[in-house]
Protein backbone atom coordinates (compact mmCIF):
# COMPACT_ATOMS: atom_id res chain seq x y z
CA UNK A 1 0.00 0.00 0.00
CA UNK A 2 3.14 2.37 -0.10
CA UNK A 3 3.70 2.85 -3.95
CA UNK A 4 3.72 6.35 -5.39
CA UNK A 5 1.02 7.59 -7.10
CA UNK A 6 1.64 9.27 -10.46
CA UNK A 7 -0.25 12.43 -12.08
CA UNK A 8 -0.62 10.89 -15.22
CA UNK A 9 -3.35 8.11 -13.45
CA UNK A 10 -5.68 7.78 -10.93
CA UNK A 11 -3.89 6.01 -8.68
CA UNK A 12 -3.72 8.76 -6.20
CA UNK A 13 -7.35 9.40 -5.17
CA UNK A 14 -8.46 5.74 -5.52
CA UNK A 15 -5.43 5.25 -2.57
CA UNK A 16 -6.89 8.10 -0.75
CA UNK A 17 -9.94 6.56 -1.47
CA UNK A 18 -8.96 3.86 0.07
CA UNK A 19 -7.57 4.80 3.54
CA UNK A 20 -10.96 6.87 3.99
CA UNK A 21 -12.65 3.75 3.73
CA UNK A 22 -10.60 2.13 6.13
CA UNK A 23 -11.71 5.00 8.57
CA UNK A 24 -15.13 4.86 7.50
CA UNK A 25 -14.82 0.89 8.56
CA UNK A 26 -13.25 1.46 12.28
CA UNK A 27 -15.25 4.48 13.44
CA UNK A 28 -18.59 2.22 14.79
CA UNK A 29 -16.29 -0.89 15.66
CA UNK A 30 -13.88 1.12 17.93
CA UNK A 31 -16.69 2.47 20.00
CA UNK A 32 -17.57 -0.89 21.33
CA UNK A 33 -15.91 -3.58 18.91
CA UNK A 34 -19.40 -4.49 16.73
CA UNK A 35 -18.83 -4.91 13.10
CA UNK A 36 -22.42 -5.57 12.61
CA UNK A 37 -23.11 -1.73 12.31
CA UNK A 38 -20.32 -1.43 9.89
CA UNK A 39 -21.92 -0.06 6.38
CA UNK A 40 -21.10 -2.70 4.06
CA UNK A 41 -20.96 -5.60 6.62
CA UNK A 42 -24.81 -4.81 7.08
CA UNK A 43 -25.87 -4.57 3.31
CA UNK A 44 -23.77 -7.75 2.28
CA UNK A 45 -22.74 -9.84 5.41
CA UNK A 46 -19.27 -10.30 3.81
CA UNK A 47 -16.60 -7.86 3.83
CA UNK A 48 -16.29 -4.39 5.69
CA UNK A 49 -15.33 -1.49 3.72
CA UNK A 50 -12.31 -1.59 5.90
CA UNK A 51 -11.35 -5.08 4.38
CA UNK A 52 -12.29 -3.57 0.43
CA UNK A 53 -10.17 -0.43 1.24
CA UNK A 54 -7.15 -2.85 2.21
CA UNK A 55 -7.58 -4.98 -0.39
CA UNK A 56 -7.31 -1.80 -3.25
CA UNK A 57 -3.97 -1.45 -1.65
CA UNK A 58 -2.67 -4.40 -2.03
CA UNK A 59 -4.07 -4.66 -6.06
CA UNK A 60 -2.60 -1.37 -6.81
CA UNK A 61 0.86 -2.02 -4.87
CA UNK A 62 0.94 -5.95 -6.70
CA UNK A 63 0.29 -3.66 -9.90
CA UNK A 64 2.49 -0.92 -9.38
CA UNK A 65 5.63 -2.97 -7.08
CA UNK A 66 6.22 -5.33 -9.89
CA UNK A 67 6.56 -2.73 -12.24
CA UNK A 68 8.95 -1.35 -10.15
CA UNK A 69 10.98 -4.44 -9.66
CA UNK A 70 10.83 -5.04 -13.32
CA UNK A 71 12.85 -1.96 -14.17
CA UNK A 72 15.34 -1.65 -11.64
CA UNK A 73 18.14 -3.82 -10.38
CA UNK A 74 17.40 -6.02 -7.11
CA UNK A 75 19.73 -3.89 -4.74
CA UNK A 76 17.87 -0.57 -5.88
CA UNK A 77 14.74 -2.06 -6.26
CA UNK A 78 15.22 -3.41 -2.25
CA UNK A 79 16.34 0.27 -1.52
CA UNK A 80 13.50 2.34 -2.84
CA UNK A 81 10.65 -0.22 -1.25
CA UNK A 82 12.49 0.26 2.37
CA UNK A 83 12.95 3.77 1.52
CA UNK A 84 9.34 4.17 0.62
CA UNK A 85 7.55 2.25 3.46
CA UNK A 86 10.07 2.22 6.63
CA UNK A 87 10.16 6.10 7.63
CA UNK A 88 6.87 6.92 7.12
CA UNK A 89 6.13 3.36 9.76
CA UNK A 90 9.09 4.67 11.72
CA UNK A 91 7.24 7.71 12.68
CA UNK A 92 4.21 7.14 13.01
CA UNK A 93 5.41 3.64 15.24
CA UNK A 94 7.31 6.46 17.61
CA UNK A 95 4.93 8.84 17.75
CA UNK A 96 2.26 6.46 18.96
CA UNK A 97 4.81 5.08 21.44
CA UNK A 98 6.41 8.82 22.63
CA UNK A 99 3.27 10.81 22.22
CA UNK A 100 -0.43 8.97 21.80
CA UNK A 101 0.54 6.32 24.85
CA UNK A 102 1.06 8.55 27.87
CA UNK A 103 -2.35 9.65 27.05
CA UNK A 104 -3.74 6.60 26.68
CA UNK A 105 -2.62 5.47 30.39
CA UNK A 106 0.95 4.46 30.01
CA UNK A 107 4.29 6.09 32.15
CA UNK A 108 7.23 6.11 30.14
CA UNK A 109 8.79 6.58 32.99
CA UNK A 110 8.08 3.18 34.28
CA UNK A 111 9.27 1.09 31.39
CA UNK A 112 12.52 -0.59 31.91
CA UNK A 113 15.35 -0.64 29.72
CA UNK A 114 14.83 -3.93 27.79
CA UNK A 115 11.35 -2.94 27.34
CA UNK A 116 12.41 -0.03 25.50
CA UNK A 117 14.37 -2.33 23.30
CA UNK A 118 11.75 -4.81 22.73
CA UNK A 119 10.19 -1.63 21.50
CA UNK A 120 13.03 -0.98 19.22
CA UNK A 121 13.12 -4.48 18.26
CA UNK A 122 9.41 -4.62 17.17
CA UNK A 123 10.06 -1.78 14.64
CA UNK A 124 12.78 -4.52 12.48
CA UNK A 125 9.63 -6.15 11.76
CA UNK A 126 7.23 -3.80 11.38
CA UNK A 127 5.14 -4.72 14.08
CA UNK A 128 2.39 -2.74 15.48
CA UNK A 129 3.34 -0.80 18.55
CA UNK A 130 2.73 -2.60 21.54
CA UNK A 131 2.44 -1.87 25.32
CA UNK A 132 0.41 -2.80 27.98
CA UNK A 133 -2.24 -0.91 29.43
CA UNK A 134 -3.48 1.26 26.45
CA UNK A 135 -6.86 2.62 26.29
CA UNK A 136 -7.80 0.45 28.77
CA UNK A 137 -11.29 1.53 28.84
CA UNK A 138 -11.96 0.53 25.04
CA UNK A 139 -12.88 -2.51 23.54
CA UNK A 140 -9.50 -2.21 21.89
CA UNK A 141 -6.15 -1.93 23.86
CA UNK A 142 -4.24 -1.00 20.78
CA UNK A 143 -1.98 2.20 20.43
CA UNK A 144 -2.24 1.62 16.36
CA UNK A 145 -4.42 -1.65 15.50
CA UNK A 146 -4.05 -0.37 11.34
CA UNK A 147 -0.35 -1.16 11.24
CA UNK A 148 -0.58 -4.83 11.25
CA UNK A 149 -0.95 -4.93 7.34
CA UNK A 150 2.58 -3.26 6.65
CA UNK A 151 4.63 -6.44 8.02
CA UNK A 152 2.44 -8.63 5.06
CA UNK A 153 2.83 -5.36 2.75
CA UNK A 154 7.25 -5.94 2.82
CA UNK A 155 6.24 -9.94 2.85
CA UNK A 156 5.14 -9.40 -0.33
CA UNK A 157 7.91 -6.35 -1.81
CA UNK A 158 9.92 -9.63 -0.62
CA UNK A 159 7.96 -12.24 -2.84
CA UNK A 160 8.01 -9.94 -5.78
CA UNK A 161 11.61 -10.42 -5.60
CA UNK A 162 11.70 -14.02 -5.17
CA UNK A 163 9.71 -14.53 -7.76
CA UNK A 164 12.05 -12.38 -10.44
CA UNK A 165 15.20 -14.70 -8.71
CA UNK A 166 13.12 -17.91 -9.80
CA UNK A 167 12.33 -16.54 -13.45
CA UNK A 168 9.09 -17.22 -13.10
CA UNK A 169 8.04 -13.75 -14.97
CA UNK A 170 9.25 -15.00 -18.19
CA UNK A 171 6.78 -17.31 -17.96
CA UNK A 172 3.62 -15.56 -17.36
CA UNK A 173 1.15 -19.32 -17.90
CA UNK A 174 3.30 -20.27 -15.14
CA UNK A 175 3.00 -17.07 -12.78
CA UNK A 176 -1.29 -17.62 -13.35
CA UNK A 177 -1.17 -20.14 -11.03
CA UNK A 178 0.20 -18.39 -7.84
CA UNK A 179 -3.04 -16.40 -7.15
CA UNK A 180 -4.89 -20.05 -7.68
CA UNK A 181 -2.59 -21.61 -5.33
CA UNK A 182 -2.36 -18.65 -3.02
CA UNK A 183 -6.28 -18.39 -2.89
CA UNK A 184 -6.97 -22.41 -2.27
CA UNK A 185 -4.17 -22.24 0.87
CA UNK A 186 -6.21 -19.52 2.37
CA UNK A 187 -9.58 -21.18 1.94
CA UNK A 188 -8.64 -24.73 2.79
CA UNK A 189 -5.08 -25.16 4.94
CA UNK A 190 -4.13 -21.89 6.10
CA UNK A 191 -6.56 -22.24 9.41
CA UNK A 192 -5.72 -25.32 10.15
CA UNK A 193 -1.55 -24.86 9.99
CA UNK A 194 -0.79 -25.18 12.94
CA UNK A 195 3.11 -26.74 12.68
CA UNK A 196 3.98 -29.20 15.68
CA UNK A 197 8.09 -28.90 15.88
CA UNK A 198 9.73 -25.74 16.79
CA UNK A 199 11.81 -24.89 13.90
CA UNK A 200 8.36 -24.74 11.62
CA UNK A 201 6.66 -22.87 14.25
CA UNK A 202 9.50 -20.40 13.98
CA UNK A 203 9.19 -20.48 10.05
CA UNK A 204 5.98 -19.95 10.74
CA UNK A 205 6.22 -16.80 12.56
CA UNK A 206 8.76 -15.02 10.61
CA UNK A 207 7.34 -15.72 7.25
CA UNK A 208 4.17 -15.86 7.72
CA UNK A 209 2.81 -15.14 11.39
CA UNK A 210 -0.70 -15.55 10.77
CA UNK A 211 -1.12 -17.85 7.92
CA UNK A 212 -4.67 -17.06 7.14
CA UNK A 213 -3.96 -13.56 6.75
CA UNK A 214 -1.14 -14.36 4.77
CA UNK A 215 -2.25 -16.14 2.09
CA UNK A 216 -4.95 -13.77 1.66
CA UNK A 217 -3.07 -11.05 1.14
CA UNK A 218 -0.47 -12.57 -1.25
CA UNK A 219 -3.42 -13.80 -3.21
CA UNK A 220 -4.40 -9.97 -3.58
CA UNK A 221 -1.24 -8.70 -4.36
CA UNK A 222 -0.75 -11.65 -7.09
CA UNK A 223 -4.09 -10.87 -8.53
CA UNK A 224 -2.34 -6.94 -8.83
CA UNK A 225 0.76 -8.28 -10.43
CA UNK A 226 -1.04 -10.50 -12.94
CA UNK A 227 -2.66 -7.51 -14.07
CA UNK A 228 0.50 -5.56 -14.77
CA UNK A 229 2.35 -8.66 -16.20
CA UNK A 230 -0.68 -9.30 -18.45
CA UNK A 231 -1.04 -5.58 -19.08
CA UNK A 232 -0.99 -5.96 -22.79
CA UNK A 233 -3.65 -8.69 -23.19
CA UNK A 234 -5.95 -6.57 -21.57
CA UNK A 235 -8.94 -4.20 -22.90
CA UNK A 236 -10.25 -1.71 -20.78
CA UNK A 237 -13.72 -0.58 -21.68
CA UNK A 238 -16.22 1.23 -19.68
CA UNK A 239 -18.96 -1.14 -20.34
CA UNK A 240 -16.64 -4.12 -19.35
CA UNK A 241 -15.98 -2.42 -16.17
CA UNK A 242 -19.65 -1.77 -15.63
CA UNK A 243 -20.50 -5.39 -16.46
CA UNK A 244 -17.69 -6.30 -13.72
CA UNK A 245 -18.93 -4.17 -10.79
CA UNK A 246 -22.49 -5.53 -11.69
CA UNK A 247 -21.42 -9.30 -11.28
CA UNK A 248 -19.03 -7.84 -8.09
CA UNK A 249 -22.23 -6.36 -6.12
CA UNK A 250 -24.09 -10.03 -6.34
CA UNK A 251 -20.85 -11.83 -5.22
CA UNK A 252 -20.29 -9.31 -1.98
CA UNK A 253 -23.31 -11.64 -0.61
CA UNK A 254 -21.66 -14.91 -0.68
CA UNK A 255 -18.93 -15.68 1.81
CA UNK A 256 -16.58 -17.33 -0.35
CA UNK A 257 -16.85 -15.75 -3.62
CA UNK A 258 -16.67 -12.27 -1.91
CA UNK A 259 -12.36 -11.38 -1.83
CA UNK A 260 -12.20 -13.56 -4.79
CA UNK A 261 -14.88 -11.21 -6.98
CA UNK A 262 -12.88 -8.18 -5.64
CA UNK A 263 -9.75 -9.25 -6.90
CA UNK A 264 -10.93 -10.24 -10.05
CA UNK A 265 -13.91 -8.45 -10.95
CA UNK A 266 -13.52 -5.37 -9.05
CA UNK A 267 -9.62 -5.40 -9.89
CA UNK A 268 -10.77 -5.04 -13.32
CA UNK A 269 -13.16 -1.64 -12.21
CA UNK A 270 -10.34 -0.50 -10.14
CA UNK A 271 -7.57 -0.30 -12.92
CA UNK A 272 -10.54 0.53 -15.14
CA UNK A 273 -11.02 4.09 -13.17
CA UNK A 274 -7.28 4.55 -12.41
CA UNK A 275 -6.15 4.41 -16.55
CA UNK A 276 -9.00 4.93 -18.56
CA UNK A 277 -11.10 7.39 -16.97
CA UNK A 278 -10.25 11.30 -16.51
CA UNK A 279 -7.63 12.24 -14.47
CA UNK A 280 -8.92 13.72 -10.94
CA UNK A 281 -6.22 15.53 -9.71
CA UNK A 282 -6.23 14.58 -5.81
CA UNK A 283 -3.66 13.30 -3.98
CA UNK A 284 -1.10 12.77 -7.35
CA UNK A 285 1.80 15.33 -6.51
CA UNK A 286 1.61 14.01 -3.20
CA UNK A 287 0.54 11.25 -1.64
CA UNK A 288 -0.95 11.49 1.71
CA UNK A 289 -2.78 7.79 2.07
CA UNK A 290 -0.26 6.09 3.86
CA UNK A 291 0.36 8.81 6.10
CA UNK A 292 -3.71 9.05 6.79
CA UNK A 293 -3.81 5.07 7.15
CA UNK A 294 -1.06 5.04 9.64
CA UNK A 295 -2.64 8.04 11.80
CA UNK A 296 -6.35 7.44 11.98
CA UNK A 297 -6.37 4.37 14.28
CA UNK A 298 -4.89 6.40 17.18
CA UNK A 299 -6.64 9.41 16.00
CA UNK A 300 -9.78 7.70 16.82
CA UNK A 301 -8.63 6.48 19.80
CA UNK A 302 -7.57 9.20 21.14
CA UNK A 303 -11.06 10.90 20.55
CA UNK A 304 -12.74 8.00 21.90
CA UNK A 305 -10.91 8.67 25.44
CA UNK A 306 -11.76 12.30 25.48
CA UNK A 307 -15.45 11.86 24.46
CA UNK A 308 -16.42 8.14 25.11
CA UNK A 309 -20.44 9.02 24.21
CA UNK A 310 -19.14 10.15 20.61
CA UNK A 311 -21.50 8.89 17.71
CA UNK A 312 -19.93 6.91 14.98
CA UNK A 313 -20.48 9.85 12.17
CA UNK A 314 -18.82 12.79 14.36
CA UNK A 315 -15.77 9.68 14.77
CA UNK A 316 -15.74 9.31 11.16
CA UNK A 317 -16.04 12.82 10.75
CA UNK A 318 -13.04 13.90 13.43
CA UNK A 319 -11.09 11.30 12.06
CA UNK A 320 -10.85 12.36 8.79
CA UNK A 321 -10.40 15.76 9.14
CA UNK A 322 -7.36 15.20 12.09
CA UNK A 323 -6.08 12.07 9.85
CA UNK A 324 -5.70 14.12 6.69
CA UNK A 325 -3.69 16.53 8.26
CA UNK A 326 -1.31 13.87 9.98
CA UNK A 327 -0.96 12.29 6.60
CA UNK A 328 -0.26 15.76 4.65
CA UNK A 329 2.55 16.06 7.56
CA UNK A 330 3.65 12.75 7.28
CA UNK A 331 4.45 13.41 3.77
CA UNK A 332 5.62 16.72 3.99
CA UNK A 333 8.07 15.99 7.23
CA UNK A 334 8.76 12.31 6.71
CA UNK A 335 8.38 10.65 3.36
CA UNK A 336 9.02 12.98 0.51
CA UNK A 337 12.16 14.33 2.25
CA UNK A 338 13.26 10.31 2.51
CA UNK A 339 12.45 9.76 -1.38
CA UNK A 340 14.96 12.95 -2.40
CA UNK A 341 17.59 10.62 -0.32
CA UNK A 342 17.31 8.07 -3.67
CA UNK A 343 19.25 10.66 -5.47
CA UNK A 344 22.23 9.83 -3.71
CA UNK A 345 21.84 6.02 -4.73
CA UNK A 346 25.65 5.12 -7.00
CA UNK A 347 25.21 4.98 -10.74
CA UNK A 348 26.42 1.42 -10.49
CA UNK A 349 23.35 0.81 -8.16
CA UNK A 350 20.38 2.41 -10.15
CA UNK A 351 21.93 0.23 -13.63
CA UNK A 352 18.60 -1.70 -14.34
CA UNK A 353 18.68 -4.36 -16.86
CA UNK A 354 15.39 -5.09 -17.53
CA UNK A 355 13.96 -8.81 -17.47
CA UNK A 356 12.13 -9.70 -20.68
CA UNK A 357 8.21 -11.11 -20.21
CA UNK A 358 7.06 -13.58 -22.64
CA UNK A 359 3.54 -15.69 -23.15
Amino acid sequence: MIASGTKQNNIGPIRLLAASMVIISHSPEMLDGNRSRELMTRLFGTLTFGDLGVDMFFLISGYLITKSYLSSSHCHYLIKRANRIFPGYLAAYFVCILLVAPFAGVELSSLSHTEFAKIAYHTLWLDMPRLKGVFITQHYHLLNGSMWTISYEFRCYLFVMLVGALGIYKRRDIFLLLPVIFLFLQLFIARDFYPSSSGLRMIKEILMDDPVQFTRFMFVFTCGMSFYLFQDKIKYTGLAALGCAACLLAALFIDKLAEPAVCSLGAYALFYLAFKTKIVDINNRYDISYGVYLYAWPIAALIISCYPAITPVYLCCFTFILAFGAGAMSWYLVEKPATKLLRYLPKEITAKPVPSLVS
